[in-house]
């Protein structure tokens, strides 16, 4: 089973390929209650606290390393919903001011069930996340295109260079 680590999300490395870390049947089967399915909020508790990441659908068992939390919701809020709300500005700082702890930063279970989350119903936080997807979708793409163009002027640029040096020396 794939042993789900923050550094895999961070690093869109997705089930059992290089890179990420998998555990065999018999620790799979004693980490029942972190089996992940998909759709499931994860938070960081140590290093980049409160990083959230939405678990996405795999193919294989997935099970969690002992760097995350597991927040599985209730029928009431939408996973996707979720993950924005904890992902802005406002809820993620719920996240980080629950870091209590005074000398290494940990965060802990009792201080992320004491976090707020706003939420309208479920219709409304599904066309939200919709709306959200698209848009972040557009802005991805408009980065992409960005990065292309600024590849291209670097490009153009080490070519005059190139041709001034070589004229020069003619």
């Amino acid at each position: 089973a794939w042993y789900v680590r923050a550094t895999d999300l961070e690093n869109n490395r997705f089930g059992i390929t290089t890179g990420n870390r998998y555990c065999d049947k018999e620790s799979y089967e004693f980490l029942k209650k972190t089996k992940l399915y998909g759709r499931e909020l994860l938070v960081a508790k140590r290093g980049e606290i409160g990083k959230v990441y939405l678990m996405p659908k795999v193919n294989v068992p997935s099970t969690l390393a002992p760097n995350l939390y597991l927040i599985r919701l209730n029928k009431a809020l939408y996973p996707k919903f979720a993950y924005y709300w904890f992902t802005s500005e406002l809820g993620n700082k719920e996240l980080v001011l629950a870091n209590k702890s005074t000398t290494i930063g940990a965060l802990y279970k009792d201080d992320i069930k004491e976090c707020y989350c706003i939420f309208p119903d479920i219709d409304e936080q599904k066309r939200i996340a919709n709306f959200l997807d698209h848009k972040t979708s557009e802005i991805d793409a408009l980065i992409a295109d960005n990065e292309k163009l600024i590849n291209l002027i670097e490009e153009k640029r080490q070519a005059i260079i190139v041709s001034a040096v070589t004229r020069g020396l003619n």
